[in-house]
C-alpha cells in the first residue's frame, strides 16, 4: 500500500491554510494596532497562545482514548466472526483491516462528541 500520495496531499493542504491563516492574523492585528491608535492607548499586542490547554483537556484526551480502545476491542471481535465467514484469505484482510479500520474511527469520533457534550454541559452549570 502506497501511502505517498496521501501525505503529500495532507502536507499540500495544510501548507496553504497556514499561509491563509498567516495573512488572517495579520490583518487581525493591524486591525487591533488601528483601533488601539485611535482610541489613544498605548499599543501593547495581546498575548496570542497557540495551545490553550483549558480545564477540560484531561477529559477530552480520556474519551477520545476510550473511544479509541472501544473501537479497537470492537472491531477486533466483528474481525473474528468475518474471518470465520470469509471464502478466500484476501478478502479476509480486506474486511478486516475496513472493519477496524472504521470502529477506531467511529467510536474515536464518538468518544469526542461525549466530550464535548459533557465539558458543554458543565460549563453552563458554571
Amino acid at each position: 500500500m502506497n501511502l505517498a500520495p496521501v501525505f503529500v496531499t495532507a502536507i499540500v493542504f495544510i501548507v496553504i491554510y497556514k499561509i491563509i491563516e498567516l495573512f488572517a492574523r495579520r490583518k487581525e492585528r493591524m486591525a487591533i494596532i488601528e483601533k488601539m491608535q485611535n482610541a489613544g492607548q498605548p499599543i501593547e499586542m495581546p498575548k496570542m497562545e497557540s495551545f490553550n490547554f483549558g480545564k477540560f483537556t484531561s477529559l477530552r484526551i480520556g474519551a477520545l482514548l476510550t473511544g479509541l480502545g472501544f473501537g479497537l476491542v470492537l472491531g477486533y471481535i466483528l474481525s473474528i466472526v468475518v474471518a470465520a465467514s470469509a471464502n478466500n484469505v484476501v478478502e479476509m484482510y480486506q474486511v478486516k483491516g475496513t472493519i477496524v479500520g472504521g470502529c477506531v474511527l467511529l467510536f474515536g469520533g464518538l468518544g469526542m462528541l461525549i466530550s464535548y457534550l459533557i465539558e458543554r454541559k458543565e460549563r453552563k452549570n458554571l
